[in-house]
């Protein structure tokens, strides 16, 4: 694996971004906070009942067309 995917970061601080969604056209927040060392990345849905949380998994890619 190439050198540069094995550096690890970690955000000193949450960060918001606010723009349109892609596929709903409706106005939507992305937040980015801090995790764990060694966490990963993972995705909390604070717009669905019970904010379910969704690892980011290349398993979990479907056909987008």
């Amino acid at each position: 694996m190439s050198e540069c995917f094995n550096k690890q970061q970690t955000l000193s601080k949450a960060i918001s971004l606010t723009g349109v969604g892609l596929h709903t056209g409706k106005e939507v927040t992305l937040t980015l906070k801090p995790a764990p060392i060694n966490y990963g990345y993972a995705f909390v849905r604070i717009d669905l009942e019970g904010s379910p949380v969704i690892e980011a998994d290349a398993n979990y890619v479907v056909n987008t067309k």
